[in-house]
């Protein structure tokens, strides 16, 4: 998914996006290290992960952040089979677009 992302990130121009082997790491839940990433040049930072769920089903979930502030922007999840999974990288990487107004 991560890839899609990027891909429809970079495609929408105005985005120069930061190579993933960069070594910085977080986890979905926790609050970036700010300066870790001031310190590459980010000015958004997006996190997410996917992890099972009841039913047989997926939890897709990103959080955008305003690295310069330190704000949470965005933060959406998705519950989806499967089956239903092929958009929800494309509606994620369009909030992402949207949001940043770019």
């Amino acid at each position: 998914m991560s890839q899609i992302i990027a891909a429809d990130i970079s495609a929408s121009g105005g985005f120069l996006l930061i190579e993933p082997g960069t070594p910085i790491a977080e986890a979905v839940r926790a609050v970036p290290q700010f300066d870790k990433w001031r310190s590459v040049g980010a000015d958004a930072l997006v996190t997410g992960g996917v992890t099972p769920a009841p039913n047989g089903r997926w939890k897709v979930e990103f959080r955008l952040w305003d690295v310069a502030t330190g704000l949470l922007l965005v933060t959406q999840q998705y519950f989806v089979g499967l089956e239903e999974a092929r958009p929800v990288p494309h509606l994620i990487s369009a909030a992402i677009v949207e949001h940043l107004g770019r």
